[in-house]
């Protein structure tokens, strides 16, 4: 008790000295340091407390036995570095079970470095800077980039919960495509795939948004098992039905059109995108002949386009492997381009491309950067986490095994309260006018003594 009194009236003291004319914004600065300086001794003395309590208390640890003491602990946390002394126990029924058990209660793994929460704030950051400069944010760089990756790899997230069942949607939209990322062997490209799903598109002024969007991103999956995760999402947020339309968007690769086999009442639509990707080499980027082959587009006239794109080639407008590789692109995905154009159908808009882009590409592959697998996998999984909301938590980490036969309410207990250190006024007390000296008196008592002008 004398230890923590200490530590707060010294922390109280070294604020009141801080001059304000100096500046607010030196002022503040000093004060968060002191502020967590005393955070640091307070959690240093509170720790060693119960590691005392544990030692007192052999009625509640009587498998263990005190080996050693002032064993040092270092631990990097979100207010800086802690360094605590504990005690080392074996266990009596078995030599080889040692543990420092006070580690165990404040939930410290045997190896760690960094405590959980500053290890949650890091990996928050790492899904969306990278490791180095998640380090550099949370913590000056303190933490090495390696243990950033570690930690990373370590996170099992939760499932984020569904509010509610939304039956009353009618019109649901699955943005399907890819990003193509850079291993470290340097010899291959990874594919991270990206399925969002979204309500019908909603403007206000000149935004224009995606209501209710939940992405789910694949590495390294059966296309099966992802789209039955797909399924079971959908049927999560809008129920078993067969009154919900679904349309799913993308460039026509076959993972996607797989998804027509398990998400019940799709239809496919091609992300206009990709085809113009093939329509403008054939065209030579005449935009008045790309009017002309959308045109035999809209009228579903394949014969027609056929023949027109066979006269841009003789024409030397285009060459034959463009003009072969549209028509078949064309010829794969037709049943995606007339929906375009049914009145029966409101296929909306394709945007699968800006979704990649803004949800892999931006944190996976828009700059060089080489991968691992385990790596890629974690980073992309928890950067999805956490666009769709989700916040990394220090209970998202391994907890420790419960080797202790005592609970932590027990140790808990027999420590300092709040009332040892500054206990209350008594009522008689309280109905004294604030102004009286008795009662500023008593209340220097009550805060530890600290001068009070009377």
């Amino acid at each position: 008790m004398d230890i923590i009194h200490e530590i707060a009236q010294k922390m109280l003291i070294n604020l009141m000295e801080l001059d304000v004319l100096e500046g607010i914004g030196k002022y503040m600065s000093d004060a968060k340091e002191i502020c967590l300086r005393g955070i640091l001794d307070l959690a240093t003395a509170r720790i060693e407390e119960a590691d005392q309590a544990i030692f007192n208390n052999k009625k509640y640890r009587k498998a263990w036995e005190a080996v050693k003491k002032g064993q040092q602990r270092v631990l990097l946390t979100e207010c800086g570095t802690l360094t605590y002394k504990r005690r080392y126990y074996k266990n009596k029924k078995n030599d080889k079970n040692r543990a420092y058990l006070v580690d165990h209660l404040i939930g410290v793994e045997k190896y760690d470095r960094v405590e959980k929460g500053l290890a949650a704030k890091i990996c928050n950051s790492a899904t969306e800077y990278s490791y180095t400069k998640s380090s550099q944010i949370v913590c000056d760089g303190a933490i090495s980039r390696q243990t950033v990756k570690n930690k990373i790899r370590q996170v099992k997230e939760e499932k984020i919960k569904v509010e509610e069942v939304r039956e009353e949607v009618k019109i649901l939209h699955i943005q399907a495509d890819e990003d193509h990322v850079a291993m470290q062997d340097g010899r291959r490209d990874a594919i991270v795939k990206l399925v969002t799903l979204h309500e019908p598109a909603k403007t206000e002024g000149s935004r224009t948004y995606l209501p209710h969007r939940f992405c789910i991103e694949s590495y390294g999956e059966n296309v099966e098992d992802m789209w039955i995760r797909v399924a079971d999402e959908i049927n999560e947020r809008y129920g078993l039905r067969d009154d919900l339309r679904v349309y799913i968007h993308g460039d026509g690769a076959s993972w996607i059109k797989t998804g027509l086999e398990w998400i019940n009442n799709s239809k496919f639509v091609l992300d206009r995108y990709h085809l113009n990707k093939y329509l403008k080499p054939v065209s030579g980027g005449d935009s008045e002949l790309q009017k002309e082959l959308f045109k035999h587009l809209k009228a579903d006239d394949y014969r027609a386009l056929k023949k027109h794109v066979a006269d841009l080639a003789s024409k030397n407008i285009c060459t034959l492997e463009a003009a072969d590789k549209f028509l078949s692109y064309v010829k794969t995905n037709r049943e995606g381009i007339k929906i375009w154009y049914d009145t029966n159908e409101t296929p909306g808009g394709s945007c699968a491309e800006g979704l990649v882009s803004h949800v892999l590409s931006a944190r996976l592959s828009s700059r060089p950067r080489g991968w691992l697998d385990e790596g890629l996998k974690a980073v992309s999984r928890l950067r999805v986490y956490s666009i769709n909301g989700g916040v990394i938590k220090p209970e998202h980490f391994a907890k420790c095994k419960d080797i202790i036969d005592f609970k932590k309410r027990r140790v808990y207990k027999t420590m300092t309260k709040a009332s040892s250190f500054a206990p209350l006024p008594t009522d008689k007390l309280k109905a004294i006018r604030c102004g009286r000296p008795e009662y500023r008196l008593f209340k220097a008592i009550v805060n530890g003594g600290l001068p009070i002008d009377l």
